[in-house]
């Protein structure tokens, strides 16, 4: 089974985009929670209790407090080693050129997914996993 974490502070975005992701993952496991904070927190508890780390993690660019992309860049090297399977995407509404260049720059995020999330996004991006998981 695939597993999400999804890091978004909207609720009714998180609302939407989970059941964007089951469309396209209909038996996946989704974890979503709203903060940077509750991103490090979630994933040390996974760690300690010698779970495994999400296969995906779709983060919010936005987030309040420290944005998504800060919050990846600021991931400790235990915190990477743990997610060495993990594929981090960000997701934004925001087409800032700087902020795609930063994105495209940092060789732990997979990609940029715009928002609003939709099934063909989803498909594009993860359509080679989608028949291998």
């Amino acid at each position: 089974m695939i597993h999400f974490l999804l890091v978004e502070d909207d609720s009714i975005l998180y609302i939407v985009q989970s059941a964007i992701i089951r469309q396209v993952f209909p038996n996946c496991s989704i974890e979503i929670v709203c903060s940077a904070e509750e991103t490090l927190n979630y994933l040390q508890s996974l760690e300690k209790q010698q779970q495994n780390a999400p296969d995906y993690i779709l983060i919010d660019l936005q987030l309040s407090g420290i944005n998504g992309l800060e919050m990846v860049e600021k991931f400790s090297e235990k915190q990477l080693l743990f997610l060495h399977k993990t594929e981090l995407f960000i997701l934004s509404a925001t087409i800032d050129p700087r902020v795609i260049d930063r994105i495209q720059n940092n060789n732990r995020i997979k990609g940029f997914l715009e928002k609003p999330l939709s099934k063909d996004i989803l498909l594009q991006n993860f359509q080679e996993k989608n028949s291998t998981k």
